[in-house]
C-alpha cells in the first residue's frame, strides 16, 4: 500500500509496515472465516449432517418430541432431519448441538469447499 512512499521518520515507516502486515493477517482470517461459514451453510443445505441424529437422540433417551422442545422446533422437523428430508436452519445448529451433547463441528463437516 505504502511501498513506494518514503516517510521522513523511520519509526512512522516501521509502524505503517507493521500495520499493513496486521491488516493483511486480519483479511486472511476474515476470508477463512467466511469460507468456513459458507461451508457449514452449504453442508446443512445439502444434508451433510455428520451425526446420526436418531441414534444420538435415542442414546440420550429423548423422544423426537422432547428433542424438538429443547430445540424449539416441531417434532416433524426433527423427524425430517433424522430421515434427511430436511435440515436444521443454520441458527438452530448451536442449540441442536447443545441438546445432543456435541459441537456444531460434529454436526456438520467444516471442510472448506474448493471453489
Amino acid at each position: 500500500m505504502f511501498e513506494n512512499y518514503a516517510f521522513p521518520d523511520p519509526a512512522i515507516e516501521e509502524s505503517i509496515k507493521r500495520l499493513s502486515l496486521l491488516l493483511d493477517a486480519v483479511q486472511e482470517e476474515t476470508d477463512f472465516l467466511r469460507s468456513l461459514v459458507k461451508s457449514v451453510q452449504c453442508n446443512v443445505k445439502t444434508g451433510e449432517l455428520h451425526v446420526d441424529l436418531a441414534s444420538r437422540r435415542k442414546t440420550l433417551g429423548l423422544t423426537q418430541a422432547q428433542l424438538a422442545e429443547k430445540v424449539s422446533v416441531t417434532r416433524s422437523a426433527v423427524a425430517m432431519w433424522e430421515t434427511g428430508a430436511g435440515n436444521p436452519r443454520f441458527q438452530t445448529l448451536p442449540v441442536l448441538a447443545e441438546a445432543l451433547g456435541c459441537t456444531v463441528d460434529e454436526l456438520v463437516s467444516t471442510q472448506v469447499p474448493k471453489e
